[in-house]
């Protein structure tokens, strides 16, 4: 009996164990994100804060970024200043919760024929956990701004998916099958949440406009009474209406006029499929199959006769590929005139997985239906290794896209440091955190008065490389350039005029080590008292010219604040495996 018992907490740990990786991994992202939030989302803040603080004028809330409704993440984003400073790690949180929501709702939408066994509802509870977290949305997981968007409008879609599909649960069946409801079991709450939910979603960003249709297609299939149908219907058209007759093609995007038909239909499959690779033939193909296999199952839902609880088991899945399938229709439209390249954006990803994720839950589902004993094990078999295929290639691509977002988020502390030494540099901060950098520097001085980030600390003691203004033991300096450590110390331009007795400049270079990685470069005066820091991960392709691809992001950038007495600058590179710092070629003279 203890044995059996120790064996079943071993198992249930294992089982947790499995289904929490993919909640891991995304926490793991999420703290690799960095402090200070990304691209859209200070154009979007601009318009309801400024240095009085939050607007009291609803115009500056309820407004369009590019052709989206955004009210609901501009309330996230005020709710967050209040509760972080406005860091971006908070952001993360608020899209990584609405997505732990989301999950308990796929959960409890799942067919009672896929909980037959305990292994069974293991797989099946793995699916759910590994595409609602799908890697491949880092883009959303570590930039908040994006996840509240993206997750938000998720979230509400499928509350208001759940709440319909709840409504249908309760329709009465006559003998005939034709559907009917009692007065008195009419369940208007349930009706309520899914206008609520719906109307939720559609002020958080636009993609939630294709539940709409859906919400009509089902009450018009189940015959909801007239007056239901017809409000769905009424309400649904008044919406879309308003936005599309309000609808303003924004600046920098290509009009629609002059799409190309071909390109949109490719750019769906593209879309659906880029969550496995990079590879946009391989994608497209994955995509059409995806198609293929979902109008399959959706004709034999909708037209062979089943039961009524056959149709409510598949409903909410089917629901949610369609909804996934009718933003990719939606992005084809708007987005396919950038390029084909474009549907493999990161930000895109949560839609794609919910698309896949509701197409194994209906494959799972139909192959128990249709098997039983050893023969539905081995049916499920060819699915496991499916399964695997798609998750390496999703963890695949999502490494890719972590890659590059966190490469970009390490150099955050530059941004801080040239705000606080009022430095502020617009090509750095078009680097490092979005394509336009207006909207961030116009808000600086708003930031500064009210201690936001990135001014919730004093980023020149508190960095990740060293404190300012402090000497540096000459035993852990290696005064003479290293061949392992290759690098050179290009310039110093300053940034302010020399006023009083300190100086701001910016330093730049470039340095790698294959053999010890480098952690950053400290800029040391004669005295090796450090006078500032820089950190690596800016693009060199002149240096990679020379000593090939491995340095194509070797430069490092930084900002040094002097002192009178400064007459030699030298670079020093910290190693990541070892304490000491070693110096790089070309000390420079202070310039006077």
């Amino acid at each position: 009996m203890l044995i059996a018992k120790q064996t079943s907490v071993t198992w249930l740990i294992a089982v947790v164990t499995l289904l929490l990786i993919p909640v891991i991994y995304v926490l793991y992202l999420i703290s690799q994100a960095g402090e200070i939030p990304n691209f859209d989302y200070w154009w979007i803040v601009s318009r309801f804060y400024s240095t009085e603080g939050f607007s009291s004028d609803l115009r500056d809330w309820f407004f369009r970024n590019n052709e989206h409704i955004v009210l609901i993440p501009s309330l996230v984003y005020a709710l967050n200043i209040v509760l972080t400073q406005g860091s971006n790690l908070g952001l993360c949180l608020f899209a990584f919760s609405f997505a732990a929501i989301q999950a308990i709702l796929l959960v409890a939408l799942l067919p009672q024929q896929v909980q037959q066994s305990v292994s069974l509802l293991v797989l099946v509870l793995f699916c759910v956990s590994v595409f609602n977290f799908t890697p491949a949305a880092a883009h959303n997981w570590m930039r908040g701004f994006s996840g509240t968007i993206w997750m938000g409008a998720n979230l509400f879609v499928i509350a208001a998916i759940f709440c319909i599909t709840r409504a249908v649960e309760r329709l009465n069946v006559k003998p005939d099958r034709q559907y009917s409801y009692h007065a008195v079991s009419l369940p208007l709450g349930w009706v309520l949440g899914s206008f609520i939910f719906a109307l939720f979603g559609t002020l958080n960003y636009s993609t939630a406009l294709a539940v709409w249709p859906i919400l009509c297609a089902i009450a018009l299939l189940f015959r909801f009474p007239r007056l239901l149908s017809g409000l769905y219907l009424g309400v649904s058209t008044l919406v879309l209406l308003l936005y599309f007759l309000t609808y303003e093609t924004p600046p920098h995007h290509p009009e629609l006029a002059r799409l190309s038909f071909g390109e949109m239909l490719v750019y769906v499959p593209i879309y659906l499929g880029a969550i496995f690779t990079y590879q946009l033939q391989f994608a497209a193909f994955l995509g059409i199959v995806g198609l293929v296999a979902s109008a399959i199952f959706a004709y034999y839902w909708f037209c062979l006769p089943r039961s009524h609880a056959f149709k409510v088991a598949w409903l909410p899945w089917l629901a949610i590929q369609t909804y996934t399938f009718g933003t990719a229709l939606m992005a084809a439209v708007s987005r396919s005139g950038f390029g084909l390249g474009q549907a493999r954006s990161s930000r895109y990803a949560s839609l794609p997985a919910l698309f896949w994720l509701g197409l194994l839950v209906i494959l799972i589902a139909f192959l128990v239906q249709q098997f039983s004993g050893r023969l539905q094990g081995r049916s499920l078999l060819p699915l496991y290794a499916a399964l695997g295929f798609l998750i390496w290639g999703m963890y695949g691509v999502g490494d890719e896209n972590y890659q590059e977002i966190s490469r970009r988020a390490s150099l955050q502390p530059l941004v801080a440091l040239s705000l606080q030494m009022d430095a502020p540099d617009p090509t750095l901060v078009q680097e490092v955190v979005g394509n336009r950098p207006e909207a961030f520097l116009g808000l600086a001085e708003a930031l500064k008065r009210n201690q936001l980030v990135p001014f919730t600390r004093d980023i020149a003691q508190d960095n990740p490389c060293i404190p300012l203004d402090r000497a540096l033991d000459p035993n852990f300096l290696t005064a003479e350039p290293q061949s392992d450590v290759p690098g050179y110390f290009d310039a110093i331009a300053l940034r302010t005029d020399i006023a009083g007795d300190r100086a701001i400049a910016q330093v730049t270079g470039w340095a790698k080590s294959a053999n010890h990685g480098i952690r950053c470069i400290a800029i040391l005066n004669q005295d090796n008292m450090v006078r500032g820091f820089a950190l690596t991960g800016f693009s060199r392709p002149d240096v990679a010219e020379t000593m090939g691809e491995d340095y194509q992001w070797s430069g490092w950038k930084g900002y040094i604040r002097s002192s009178p007495e400064d007459r030699q600058l030298t670079a020093y590179a910290a190693l990541k495996d070892r304490q000491s710092w070693v110096a790089l070629q070309n000390p420079h003279p202070f310039p006077k």
